[in-house]
């Protein structure tokens, strides 16, 4: 049990304040005791409930970081409850969206996401596109709309196929004498899909 406790509070970085009263602990550092007393007997699978809650974001990043680098160093399974949906996206392997105690989906982040987007590009022109450009890129197969922004120099194009047709979009702009600053694709967030499932409520 020593040795056990000198492990996971060095690896907290809370080993230096083990004489100190609980009561004189930030709120960061009690989440990490609450880690601590949840690991002090080796589970297999642990379970945290809002992990980071009322955490400023030095310590939320100081305890998400220690709970990823017990995953990876003990190999555990653990099963976060979080409504901060970029948590869940920068630490989770698999995600689950429950509404009203029903799991309407769940996958790795990169699934679900490319599961329910359409899939488009932003490419930034040193200038903006001219007609014969904007004709050149409709007719490039597996571009199925082209919309400019209100400055005309930068494009969205939804596309059939990332792999496919990007290169061909590209090839199309060289030859059209059009210089490219930047293409990047347009992906959305596992919270903006979390509002096309559930839907956008109001606190009550």
């Amino acid at each position: 049990a020593h040795e056990r406790i000198k492990t996971l509070t060095r690896l907290l970085e809370i080993e230096t304040r083990l004489d100190s009263p609980v009561a004189s602990y930030s709120k960061g550092m009690k989440q990490k005791l609450a880690l601590v007393r949840a690991l002090i007997h080796d589970p297999e699978v642990l379970f945290l409930d809002e992990p980071t809650s009322h955490l400023d974001p030095a310590a939320a990043k100081s305890v998400t970081d220690a709970i990823v680098q017990l995953t990876l160093e003990e190999s555990r399974t653990v099963l976060i409850c979080t409504h901060r949906l970029e948590l869940a996206e920068r630490m989770c392997d698999r995600v689950g969206i429950i509404d009203h105690g029903t799991l309407k989906v769940q996958g790795r982040p990169i699934e679900l996401k490319q599961a329910r987007e359409q899939r488009q590009v932003e490419i930034e022109l040193l200038n903006p596109l001219t007609e014969q450009q904007a004709r050149s890129l409709q007719g490039v197969p597996g571009v199925l709309s082209l919309s400019r922004q209100p400055n005309e120099a930068t494009i969205i194009i939804t596309i059939e196929n990332r792999e496919a047709t990007i290169p061909r979009i590209i090839r199309t702009l060289i030859q059209q004498n059009a210089d490219i600053l930047q293409v990047k694709d347009i992906t959305k967030s596992l919270e903006e899909i979390y509002l096309e499932i559930v839907g956008k409520r109001d606190e009550v």
